[in-house]
């Protein structure tokens, strides 16, 4: 018989990578689509790039999924996390009031984060990869700093897809010839040559008066 966990591991490291990383772990379409959005106040996105509505129902399913995953942890969770550092990092023994006090100063610390991004936090130091040192617990503000930074890639993948989803498709411009502006066709109007007719076989234009050579600038 399959063991379940086994099963489970893949799974779990597939999800860690999609919300560590979500741009990495997003299908092509998608990745183009987000880099043609224009950085604009309004977003724009070329007609080209313009999704699907398949790709927009999935874009709108990803953004409802990130939220689910950004909302603040539970206080349940935030002990279970302080506990496990705790136990860890062992200590000087601290008076109830001191005890209760340092434990408060982990949670305010750690007030609106992720689940997801607190859990990797404490994966990665139990682990020794957090890039701290590996001798001490992690003060509050270190904690509260590498749980934003872990959080961030999907807070901002968030972001861009929801301006995805916003954006102003522009239609493609239309092959051939650019028409000139008008006062461009204006210009060039007034400065073509004076056609010869009859009557004014040069080409003369006589509609301006006649100025001797020492009378002109």
């Amino acid at each position: 018989m399959t063991d379940g966990t086994a099963l489970q591991a893949p799974r779990q490291a597939d999800q860690r990578a999609a919300l560590l990383e979500p741009l990495s772990a997003s299908p092509q379409w998608l990745k183009s689509s987000l880099s043609a959005v224009s950085a604009d106040f309004r977003p724009k996105l070329p007609e080209a790039s313009a999704l699907t509505e398949s790709q927009r129902r999935t874009v709108m399913e990803m953004c409802s999924r990130l939220g689910g995953h950004l909302r603040p942890a539970s206080d349940e969770e935030l002990g279970v996390s302080f506990a496990m550092l705790q136990s860890a990092f062992p200590a000087a023994n601290l008076a109830d009031g001191e005890a209760r006090a340092n434990a408060r100063a982990y949670m305010v610390a750690l007030e609106g984060v992720p689940s997801f991004a607190l859990a990797e936090a404490v994966r990665l130091i139990l682990r020794g990869e957090a890039g701290l040192d590996r001798r001490f617990m992690p003060t509050p503000p270190e904690l509260r700093a590498l749980v934003d930074r872990l959080s961030l890639p999907a807070r901002a993948h968030r972001v861009q897809l929801r301006r995805l989803l916003e954006a102003e498709v522009e239609p493609a411009v239309p092959a051939g010839p650019r028409a000139l502006p008008p006062e461009v066709q204006a210009f060039l109007g007034s400065a073509a040559p004076r056609s010869r007719r009859r009557g004014n076989p040069t080409g003369v234009d006589h509609s301006v008066p006649y100025r001797a050579a020492e009378e002109r600038p």
